[in-house]
């Protein structure tokens, strides 16, 4: 159970996503919204992708690793801001 951390490797992704779309003049509504939306449509893309394969050993993110890749948006997108 890797998976089960709060921060892991694709937290930077979650960062870099609220840097982009603060670039781009999202609002912090828009943004969590955003991550929010991809943190339930995350689970049925990798599923999609390990289908047939066992070399993708996912189970899921734990809650708080959900919570803090959607604050990370929002740390991302303040810098956007800069």
């Amino acid at each position: 159970m890797k998976d089960r951390q709060a921060v892991d490797f694709y937290t930077f992704v979650h960062l870099f996503y609220g840097y982009l779309a603060a670039k781009r003049g999202w609002n912090n509504t828009q943004i969590v919204i955003g991550a929010s939306v991809y943190e339930i449509v995350e689970p049925i893309i990798i599923d999609k992708m390990r289908n047939g394969s066992n070399q993708l050993d996912w189970n899921h993110e734990s809650t708080k690793n959900i919570l803090v890749d959607i604050v990370i948006s929002l740390i991302g997108a303040h810098y956007g801001r800069q």
